[in-house]
C-alpha cells in the first residue's frame, strides 16, 4: 500500500497520485441542489427597457416589433409598452414580451415623439383591461 498524501489529500484509486481536495463537488451539489427546489425566476422589465412583442397574432400591426415599457400593472402581470414604428400604446402579457436583439432594436428604430410617461385613462385601461392571451373577465 502506497504512503499516505500529504496534507490530507487522497490517492487515485487507478493512478495512484495524490490528488488534492477541492470543495467544488461539494458547491456543484449544493447548486444542482439549489436550483432543482427553487423555481426559475423570471425578471421584472424596467420602465423605459426596450422589448420585443412576441405575443398572439391579434393586431397584425403589434406582432413582432419592439417597443419600450411605459408601465407594469399592479399585479405585474401585463406590462403597458410604446411601438416603436408608431407609438401606439399596446397592453401585453408579461409571458408575451421578451428582450429583443441587437438586430432587431437596429431593424425597428424608433420613429416617433410620444413621452415615454402614461396618463390617467392609460393607467386605467393598463389595469382593468385583458391583455391579449388572457381570458377576458
Amino acid at each position: 500500500m502506497p504512503k499516505r498524501c500529504p496534507n490530507g489529500s487522497r490517492r487515485n484509486s487507478k493512478t495512484k497520485q495524490c490528488v488534492k481536495r477541492t470543495s467544488a463537488k461539494k458547491s456543484a451539489k449544493k447548486s444542482a441542489k439549489k436550483s432543482a427546489t427553487n423555481k426559475p425566476v423570471t425578471q421584472n422589465i424596467r420602465n423605459k427597457s426596450y422589448v420585443f412583442i412576441t405575443g398572439p397574432r391579434m393586431w397584425a400591426g403589434e406582432y413582432r416589433r419592439v417597443a419600450q415599457v411605459v408601465g407594469q400593472s399592479n399585479d405585474g402581470k401585463k406590462y403597458a409598452v410604446r411601438l416603436n414604428y408608431n407609438g401606439a400604446l399596446a397592453v401585453r402579457n408579461k409571458k408575451y414580451i421578451r428582450v429583443p436583439t441587437e438586430a432587431e432594436k437596429r431593424a425597428d428604430k424608433k420613429e416617433h415623439n410620444r413621452s415615454l410617461t402614461i396618463d390617467f385613462e392609460e393607467r386605467e385601461q393598463l389595469n382593468n383591461s385583458w391583455a391579449p392571451g388572457d381570458s377576458p373577465a
